[in-house]
């Protein structure tokens, strides 16, 4: 996208793609090992949604896909949402009533989805390590830090594929939603057409996700070592520390 950008200046575009160089953000893994959050395979499998603009970021097609395959294939499954459902008609287009509607539903279905409108940060990444899978399938984000933190804590996440995401998520660590995007690798969202192309692609993906999950429960083991070994390998405290040391030296000499 910079790179894109930098076209409208083409006076300092070379300049400063001289300079240019991606940093991703570190990240601590929270957890050593799937084998170290002790949760098994035989209850209920744990998905689990953090973000505020609940549409936003593919909210309402992840209950709404959720409760379909657990009434259509009785899978043991259940949900942990954590979003203060914020009023959001940027990239989804929902409104106040929408709001209204969602939190009616997740309430009437409290029998397989835990809700809290919000929690200390300390007590989401609690409730991380309990869980089995991470939920990002969203339209629109800056950068999606969400999917580190799940990762670090053991969730394989289930995202799309739009901006940072595919830099930070993979068939290996997780599932890939391919959602139509533009040159700038933002999702076409502009009209309602748009908007449901994008939403029924998040639930066929959500839904393929699940049915992949259910059919052998060690693919989140295998993913799960896979993502926290991502964070290891390319969110390290200490490799951004010397980098940017590195980076912050160079410009003083």
């Amino acid at each position: 996208m910079q790179r894109e950008f930098l076209k409208e200046f083409p006076e300092y575009q070379e300049k400063i793609l001289q300079k240019m160089l991606v940093v991703h953000p570190p990240q601590k893994a929270l957890v050593s090992a799937y084998s170290a959050k002790n949760i098994g395979f035989n209850g209920n499998i744990r998905f689990i949604f953090v973000g505020a603009s609940f549409f936003q970021k593919g909210g309402l097609e992840i209950v709404e896909t959720l409760k379909m395959v657990k009434e259509k294939y009785h899978y043991p499954l259940e949900l942990v949402i954590i979003s203060s459902l914020e009023d959001d008609n940027y990239a989804a287009g929902a409104s106040a009533d929408d709001n209204r509607r969602i939190l009616s539903y997740i309430l009437e279905n409290n029998d397989w989805i835990t809700y809290f409108p919000r929690l200390e940060n300390n007590l989401v990444l609690a409730w991380m390590k309990k869980s089995h899978i991470g939920l990002l399938p969203t339209y629109a984000d800056t950068y999606g830090f969400v999917v580190l933190e799940y990762q670090a804590a053991g969730c394989p996440v289930i995202s799309t594929n739009i901006r940072a995401l595919p830099e930070i998520n993979s068939n290996d660590t997780g599932w890939v939603i391919e959602i139509p995007k533009n040159y700038l690798g933002e999702a076409i969202y502009t009209t309602s057409e748009d908007r449901t192309l994008i939403s029924n692609a998040i639930r066929k993906g959500i839904e393929q996700a699940v049915h992949e999950i259910f059919s052998d429960k060690k693919i989140i083991l295998e993913k799960s070592d896979n993502a926290i070994r991502n964070i290891e390998k390319n969110h390290s405290v200490q490799n951004y520390a010397r980098k940017m040391s590195e980076l912050y030296h160079k410009a003083l000499e």
